[in-house]
Protein backbone atom coordinates (compact mmCIF):
# COMPACT_ATOMS: atom_id res chain seq x y z
CA UNK A 1 0.00 0.00 0.00
CA UNK A 2 1.32 3.42 -0.98
CA UNK A 3 2.03 5.97 1.77
CA UNK A 4 3.40 9.50 1.87
CA UNK A 5 6.55 10.09 3.90
CA UNK A 6 8.35 13.30 4.77
CA UNK A 7 12.14 13.15 4.97
CA UNK A 8 13.69 15.10 7.84
CA UNK A 9 17.36 15.49 8.73
CA UNK A 10 18.44 16.29 12.27
CA UNK A 11 22.02 17.57 12.47
CA UNK A 12 24.08 17.20 15.65
CA UNK A 13 27.44 18.78 16.43
CA UNK A 14 29.28 17.37 19.46
CA UNK A 15 26.04 15.67 20.53
CA UNK A 16 24.06 18.93 20.54
CA UNK A 17 21.19 19.35 18.08
CA UNK A 18 21.94 22.13 15.63
CA UNK A 19 18.98 22.08 13.26
CA UNK A 20 16.08 19.98 11.97
CA UNK A 21 15.35 20.38 8.29
CA UNK A 22 12.72 18.89 5.98
CA UNK A 23 14.42 17.57 2.86
CA UNK A 24 11.54 16.30 0.80
CA UNK A 25 8.60 14.00 0.45
CA UNK A 26 8.12 10.63 -1.16
CA UNK A 27 5.25 8.38 -2.11
CA UNK A 28 6.28 4.76 -1.84
CA UNK A 29 4.96 1.31 -1.05
CA UNK A 30 8.07 0.29 0.89
CA UNK A 31 8.63 1.61 4.39
CA UNK A 32 11.88 3.63 4.40
CA UNK A 33 14.34 2.98 7.21
CA UNK A 34 15.75 5.72 9.43
CA UNK A 35 19.56 5.92 9.52
CA UNK A 36 22.37 8.04 10.93
CA UNK A 37 25.49 9.26 9.12
CA UNK A 38 28.69 10.14 10.90
CA UNK A 39 30.57 12.86 9.01
CA UNK A 40 34.34 13.03 9.21
CA UNK A 41 36.86 15.11 7.30
CA UNK A 42 37.59 12.02 5.15
CA UNK A 43 34.03 11.33 3.97
CA UNK A 44 32.70 14.91 4.07
CA UNK A 45 33.06 15.67 0.34
CA UNK A 46 31.46 12.40 -0.72
CA UNK A 47 28.42 12.72 1.57
CA UNK A 48 28.00 16.44 0.88
CA UNK A 49 27.97 15.87 -2.88
CA UNK A 50 25.31 13.18 -2.42
CA UNK A 51 22.82 15.06 -0.24
CA UNK A 52 24.32 18.43 0.62
CA UNK A 53 21.04 20.28 0.19
CA UNK A 54 19.71 18.47 3.25
CA UNK A 55 22.58 19.68 5.44
CA UNK A 56 22.34 23.06 7.24
CA UNK A 57 25.97 23.98 6.58
CA UNK A 58 28.35 25.01 3.82
CA UNK A 59 31.90 23.87 3.15
CA UNK A 60 34.56 26.45 2.37
CA UNK A 61 38.04 25.62 1.03
CA UNK A 62 41.03 27.69 2.12
CA UNK A 63 44.80 27.37 1.83
CA UNK A 64 45.05 25.80 5.28
CA UNK A 65 42.15 23.40 4.77
CA UNK A 66 38.38 23.21 4.81
CA UNK A 67 35.95 25.06 7.03
CA UNK A 68 32.33 24.13 7.84
CA UNK A 69 29.89 27.00 8.52
CA UNK A 70 26.40 26.50 9.95
CA UNK A 71 23.60 28.89 8.94
CA UNK A 72 20.01 29.43 10.00
CA UNK A 73 17.10 29.99 7.61
CA UNK A 74 17.82 33.73 7.32
CA UNK A 75 21.46 33.14 6.38
CA UNK A 76 23.07 34.34 9.59
CA UNK A 77 25.66 32.24 11.38
CA UNK A 78 24.50 30.68 14.62
CA UNK A 79 27.47 28.53 15.55
CA UNK A 80 31.20 29.00 15.21
CA UNK A 81 32.99 27.56 12.21
CA UNK A 82 34.67 24.16 12.42
CA UNK A 83 38.18 24.33 10.98
CA UNK A 84 39.93 21.26 9.62
CA UNK A 85 43.34 22.36 10.86
CA UNK A 86 42.11 23.00 14.42
CA UNK A 87 39.57 20.36 15.45
CA UNK A 88 37.97 17.10 14.35
CA UNK A 89 34.60 17.12 12.62
CA UNK A 90 32.06 15.72 15.11
CA UNK A 91 28.89 15.97 13.05
CA UNK A 92 26.22 13.30 12.85
CA UNK A 93 23.13 13.55 10.68
CA UNK A 94 20.04 11.50 11.45
CA UNK A 95 17.71 10.86 8.51
CA UNK A 96 14.13 10.29 9.64
CA UNK A 97 11.06 9.38 7.58
CA UNK A 98 7.69 10.40 9.05
CA UNK A 99 4.36 9.13 7.74
CA UNK A 100 1.79 11.84 6.98
CA UNK A 101 -1.70 12.01 5.51
CA UNK A 102 -1.95 14.59 2.71
CA UNK A 103 -5.06 16.30 1.42
CA UNK A 104 -6.57 15.23 -1.89
CA UNK A 105 -5.43 18.48 -3.49
CA UNK A 106 -1.88 17.79 -2.29
CA UNK A 107 -1.98 14.30 -3.83
CA UNK A 108 -3.30 15.66 -7.13
CA UNK A 109 -0.37 18.11 -7.30
CA UNK A 110 2.23 15.37 -6.71
CA UNK A 111 4.83 15.29 -9.49
CA UNK A 112 4.37 11.57 -10.35
CA UNK A 113 0.79 11.25 -11.58
CA UNK A 114 0.77 7.44 -11.84
CA UNK A 115 1.73 6.99 -8.21
CA UNK A 116 -0.77 9.64 -7.12
CA UNK A 117 -3.61 7.91 -8.97
CA UNK A 118 -2.63 4.56 -7.48
CA UNK A 119 -2.54 6.13 -4.00
CA UNK A 120 -6.07 7.51 -4.45
CA UNK A 121 -7.43 4.25 -5.91
CA UNK A 122 -6.05 2.26 -2.96
CA UNK A 123 -8.04 4.52 -0.66
CA UNK A 124 -11.26 4.05 -2.60
CA UNK A 125 -11.33 7.38 -4.43
CA UNK A 126 -12.23 6.78 -8.07
CA UNK A 127 -14.10 8.71 -10.72
CA UNK A 128 -16.54 6.85 -12.92
CA UNK A 129 -17.02 8.48 -16.29
CA UNK A 130 -18.18 7.56 -19.76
Amino acid sequence: MFNFYRHYTITYHNGKEVKTKMCGEMLTDATPEDFTEELTWDNLNELYSCCGLCYPFNIWKFKRGRRVSFFNSIGEKYEKDIKEWKEPLNISVKHEYVLFNPTINYVLNYYNGEKAIRYLVERGLTVLGK
